[in-house]
């Protein structure tokens, strides 16, 4: 009797139950869709999930924060991310910012975004305070000039280490000890 089940069967069917099971116990990705809107409106998100502290955010239109909190942030080229209307709001990253759009504040309320990780930005940073606070050394690395208000390191642990040269337009930095 031949034998139904071979090497390559058992690999094929072991990657489809891994490629079905991994977004149920993993770190999901949920992006923005195309009319945008405030983060905690499920009509903000492509399948009306709101992002939580556990996962990956890209923001490929406007995206107000109000209050928020996700893994990994990237905001897409085109796209903005600001503080909702009439208020300050902080949002925090538990991961790395990649912004290679707009982050700014929005009327004369503010944006306070707190970073854990690594930035890369080739976009536009122009929001109240940028805080590096993770515990573990962090990158930064920018091509264009970052304008915000305060940037500063308040970690106890861990350095603050430029890949890349770094210019600030009229920012008070504060990079503790480093």
């Amino acid at each position: 009797m031949k034998n139904l089940f071979t090497k390559s069967t058992l690999f094929l069917a072991a990657g489809i139950v891994f490629a079905v099971l991994t977004p149920l116990f993993g770190i999901s990705q949920i992006v923005s869709a195309p009319g945008g809107g405030l983060w905690t409106n499920g009509s903000t998100w492509v399948g009306g999930i709101v992002p939580g502290a556990a996962d990956n955010v890209v923001i490929s239109s406007t995206v107000y924060a109000n209050g928020n909190v996700c893994n990994n942030l990237q905001v897409n080229a085109g796209a903005v991310l600001q503080n909702y209307n009439a208020y300050t709001y902080n949002l925090t990253v538990n991961g790395d910012l990649i912004n290679y759009g707009t982050i700014s504040n929005n009327s004369s309320y503010s944006l306070n975004l707190y970073v854990r990780k690594n930035i890369t930005n080739t976009g536009t940073i122009s929001n109240y305070l940028v805080g590096i606070t993770g515990v573990q050394n962090q990158f930064i690395s920018s091509i264009q000039a970052i304008g915000v208000n305060i940037f500063q390191r308040s970690a106890a642990a861990g350095r603050l280490i430029a890949t890349s040269n770094l210019s600030f337009n009229n920012t008070n930095i504060d990079f503790g000890n480093d």
